[in-house]
């Protein structure tokens, strides 16, 4: 379902993404469109988180809890 289409002019780019990922990608986005790109996101599923992320944000979370 990743892929980039034209309509009517425009390309269009469908990507599945993290939403923790997403303002990310809004921002990038913006930069590379000199602020005239339009996104729509939409949530798609529920999926595991990777070990590394999960890792990474236990971690997070225990140092939150020490201070």
């Amino acid at each position: 379902m990743t892929g980039m289409d034209t309509l009517n002019g425009y390309q269009v780019i469908k990507a599945r993404t993290p939403q923790a990922e997403l303002d990310k990608l809004f921002a990038a986005l913006r930069n590379v469109t000199q602020g005239k790109a339009k996104v729509h996101a939409a949530f798609a599923e529920y999926a595991p988180v990777p070990p590394e992320i999960q890792k990474k944000l236990s971690d997070e979370y225990l140092k939150e809890e020490v201070v």
